[in-house]
């Protein structure tokens, strides 16, 4: 996300950890960037909103939003997502009239699972499981007609700029 915010206002003027919903007006005010972390993992799963709640919350906090490619949804899991998330986007956008929007999926990341100490990991079958798994969200979102950044593929290659951490989300070197 900041990343993004980078890009598009050409400095980063604010970082923090953000594991709610955060907006950001960038580019002279002329841009909307619409942040919402999910799953909220630390929140009781009968309490915890669910990723059709999430993604309609977002959208009605970023309104108004225009039904073109100008309007970008950017999607991502390390390792919660799967098909059936682009499946509830699809049936999201379409009720919400959004069906002409880019949307962006960023798909599972790998340098989270390798063996690092301290820090839960996959087993070698764990991880081609994963692979497929991937494969099935890459399948999935050429079925939608979604823009994808295969970040397993990047992060495969990285998997030594990992550093140990207690969290999966920050301890990338």
């Amino acid at each position: 996300m900041y990343y993004l915010i980078e890009r598009v206002n050409e400095t980063l003027q604010e970082w923090q950890k953000v594991h709610g919903t955060k907006f950001y007006h960038v580019n002279g005010g002329k841009t909307l960037i619409s942040y919402s972390y999910y799953p909220q993992f630390w929140i009781s799963p009968s309490l915890r909103p669910t990723f059709e709640k999430a993604l309609e919350h977002l959208l009605q906090r970023s309104r108004p939003l225009e039904n073109t490619s100008q309007t970008v949804l950017v999607v991502g899991g390390v390792q919660w997502l799967n098909s059936n998330h682009l499946q509830i986007i699809h049936k999201v956008l379409k009720r919400e009239n959004l069906l002409n929007i880019l949307v962006i999926i960023k798909t599972l990341g790998i340098g989270f699972h390798l063996p690092v100490d301290g820090v839960h990991f996959l087993t070698q079958s764990e991880v081609q499981n994963l692979w497929k798994e991937n494969l099935i969200i890459l399948d999935a979102a050429k079925k939608y007609g979604y823009e994808v950044v295969d970040t397993f593929a990047i992060t495969m290659g990285r998997y030594k700029e990992f550093l140990q951490g207690k969290c999966g989300c920050h301890f990338h070197e």
